[in-house]
Order: C-alpha cells, then structure tokens, then sequence
C-alpha cells in the first residue's frame, strides 16, 4: 500500500477562534479552534485542524480530501459512511 501525503495549498490562518464546521473554508489552517456544529457539512478539503477541539464528533457521511487533523483528539469521532482521501492523522 502506498501512503501518499495530502496536497494542500493553504492561504489563510484561523487562530483561537469558535468555528462552525458548517463555515470551514478551504485552504485555511485553524489553529487552536473551537470547532462547534449545528448539522454538519458533507465535504471538507484542503484543511488543516491543529490542536483544534470538537464539541461533536460526529462525522457521518462526510468526506475528506486533503485534510490534516494534527493533535485533535478524534477518539470518540464517528466516521462511518465517510470518505477519507489523501488525508492525515498525526
């Protein structure tokens, strides 16, 4: 199998600051976030979440594509039915 890195091109900065996934943008790193939800999204890509805090982790069905969870705790995160391409837990 070969493991192949996410490819992210990343423009904008977002630092301790509460977020709803529902307003994740592409191409930005959020660092330090509070990430809240009230219903979710269905796709995220070009991503980076680092030391971010979910209040729900539920990730149901939605999809992934270059995205970096970096120190996020993911424990309890339910992905079924999600797609995860080129993505990284670290």
């Amino acid at each position: 199998m070969k493991i192949v890195k996410p490819e992210q091109t990343i423009t904008d900065l977002v630092e301790d600051q509460s977020v709803k996934i529902e307003e994740v943008e592409s191409h930005t790193h959020y660092k330090k976030c509070q990430i809240t939800s009230n219903f979710g999204i269905k796709k995220i890509n070009e991503v980076i979440f680092e030391n971010c805090t979910f209040d729900r982790l539920d990730f149901k069905q939605m999809e992934f594509l270059d995205v970096t969870f970096d120190n996020c705790n993911l424990a309890s995160g339910d992905f079924s039915e999600s797609l995860i391409y080129r993505s990284e837990f670290k």
